[in-house]
């Protein structure tokens, strides 16, 4: 920018003086002159002239490189934005490929909560059909449900008490047969006992009283019931399952139908 504007600055002063050279009639006067301004004059024509054509050369030499530094810049500037923007999708990558990792996660959580569910359904199915089956069996070998279902309050005691009997007998078996059963404290009832700080919650139920942390001194009100087996018959009877997955009620005893000979 600085040579153009000597450039301009010269090319005026030049065109100046060259207006007083061709002013003279010949050139033949100009170097015949013998005034000192004169010879001062052609000489800053002289200087001007060479700068003007300097600074053409040098505008002229410059224009290419000029050129080759802007693609140059160009070209860096483009390397610049081609790495940017390779990082850019480089992150972009990473995180789809965690949130890839995150979706597979969450999905093997859903399907293990779903087998976990269909297990716990599965396994809750199964009890209940065991509890049926226990009350089946209470039914048939003592008329359990017929007594507790029937009204004994219109019944006079003494027939209340032989019904009793029948089923105290056959209920009786069936948890002999089926279980192994035994008083949970070995004691007896009214006894004093002293719970420590080590007794388990499970086997003995506080009653009454109960303030601060064992030992508990109490009196045993009942000895409570423990089974060292349980024998039930397992319910694999697709007859029985179909009764838990379905919506019908779980059927304990079937209703009886003598049938007349015909």
């Amino acid at each position: 920018m600085r040579v153009l504007v000597v450039a301009a600055l010269g090319l005026g002063v030049q065109l100046y003086y060259w207006y007083e050279v061709v002013s003279f009639q010949t050139l033949s006067k100009l170097f015949a002159a013998k005034d000192p301004e004169t010879w001062i004059e052609g000489l800053i024509v002289l200087c001007l002239s060479y700068l003007i054509i300097d600074a053409l050369f040098t505008v002229l030499r410059g224009a290419p490189e000029k050129v080759a530094a802007e693609e140059e810049t160009a070209n860096d500037d483009a390397a610049s934005a081609a790495l940017q923007r390779e990082a850019e999708l480089s992150q972009d990558v990473s995180r789809l490929k965690d949130k890839v990792v995150q979706l597979e996660t969450a999905l093997r959580e859903a399907e293990q909560r779903s087998e976990s569910s269909k297990a716990s359904r599965a396994r809750s199915e199964v009890i209940d059909a065991e509890l049926v089956n226990l009350l089946s069996l209470l039914q048939e070998k003592g008329r359990f449900i017929d007594f507790l279902m029937e009204d004994v309050t219109v019944h006079p005691d003494a027939q209340v008490a032989a019904v009793a009997r029948v089923v105290h007998q056959g209920c009786s078996g069936l948890l002999k047969e089926y279980f192994s059963i035994k008083p949970m404290h070995q004691g007896n009832e009214g006894e004093k006992v002293k719970l420590e700080t080590s007794f388990n919650p499970r086997e003995y139920r506080l009653v009454g009283s109960v303030h601060g942390n064992p030992p508990f001194n109490g009196t045993v009100l009942h000895r409570g019931w423990v089974t060292e087996k349980i024998g039930l018959p397992r319910v694999v009877s697709e007859g029985a399952d179909a009764d838990l997955s379905s919506d019908g009620p779980a059927i304990i005893a079937p209703a009886e139908v003598e049938v007349a000979a015909s």
